[in-house]
């Protein structure tokens, strides 16, 4: 039978990365946890069926135009801009009477 001989520097290695490995469980845990206690954000198409507004691409591109976001394309800033104004409108309804 082989003796195991385990030298000071050899425990403090494996206990640095055992600390290093539950520091890491933990951190994502906590990560985890904080994102469970935010609300689920809407998508802008989520947030356009939800109000009433039509929801395709043809649709999204001219309000999209109408509140000065240039060369629409569907990027995930774009929609995040656009759902933004939309929010920020009182009753979540684009203003028509704005030019």
């Amino acid at each position: 039978m082989k003796t195991l001989i385990v030298t000071p520097k050899k425990a403090y290695k494996h206990f640095k990365k055992v600390k290093i490995e539950m520091e890491q469980i933990l951190a994502d845990k906590k990560a985890h946890e904080e994102r469970k206690a935010q609300p689920a954000q809407l998508s802008l198409v989520d947030h356009m069926n939800a109000t009433g507004l039509l929801s395709h691409w043809h649709s999204r591109k001219a309000l999209a135009e109408k509140y000065g976001i240039t060369d629409y394309a569907g990027t995930s800033g774009q929609n995040a801009r656009l759902l933004g104004i939309l929010q920020a409108n009182g009753n979540n309804r684009p203003d028509t009477n704005k030019q």
